[in-house]
């Protein structure tokens, strides 16, 4: 796989800032170092749904500025071991051109860290659709009160907020890493809860070589 369908892979599943409010008031945002929050996705048309997990693996300081290693890792029924994203960035959710540091690691391949090329095509990224799906709805929803919901990984007390422009619902809780308990949008996408905790390490095997292009 080329470093240009990498990019691809991999920003589909990277949140993005809200510009306008918090994200929906606040219950999106990253956890302390450790917490992690695994969702299965469906996008429209998708045969298979994808694992998806967040976790924030690390913190450092960096010209001033506190930032947290956000890894998503990925993983599709056929995909096999996945893929995983590292980026070093200000918080959760985060703008793309705030992006100081990507690490890849595509299933049982050797990592890498992406040069100043592949460092700009990121910050210089779209919107994808499951950026869309969080934090648009987030950004333009309203509150519709407090529900019970179920989800793979359990019960929980939410509070729900519906984007009616978007037709996306969105249920956060306080009890969970990065709020997300389940969301729903236009045909059939949707994302659930199926798991979550405090204890996550970096998925990242071995030093990472430094890539500036396609392979």
């Amino acid at each position: 796989m080329t470093h240009s369908l990498w990019l691809t892979v991999i920003l589909a599943t990277s949140p993005l800032v809200l510009e306008a409010q918090a994200a929906c008031e606040g219950a999106v945002r990253a956890p302390a170092t450790g917490g992690w929050g695994e969702y299965v996705v469906l996008a429209p048309r998708q045969e298979e749904p994808t694992t998806v997990r967040y976790a924030i693996v690390g913190s450092e300081e960096r010209g001033g500025r506190h930032l947290v290693s956000f890894e998503t890792r990925v993983r599709s029924g056929s995909q096999g071991a996945g893929m995983v994203t590292q980026v070093l960035v200000p918080g959760y959710p985060y703008e793309p051109s705030a992006v100081q540091d990507v690490v890849v690691q595509r299933g049982r391949e050797a990592s890498v860290r992406w040069g100043p090329a592949l460092l700009a095509r990121a910050r210089a990224s779209r919107r994808s659709a499951l950026n869309r799906l969080i934090v648009d709805g987030c950004a333009g929803a309203t509150l519709v009160g407090k529900e019970e919901v179920t989800v793979p990984a359990g019960t929980f007390t939410t509070r729900h907020y519906r984007n009616a422009e978007a037709g996306s619902d969105i249920w956060v809780s306080e009890e969970v890493p990065f709020g997300l308990v389940k969301v729903t949008g236009a045909e059939g996408a949707s994302l659930e809860l199926l798991g979550h905790g405090r204890d996550a390490r970096s998925s990242v095997t071995g030093e990472p070589r430094i890539v500036n292009g396609a392979e």
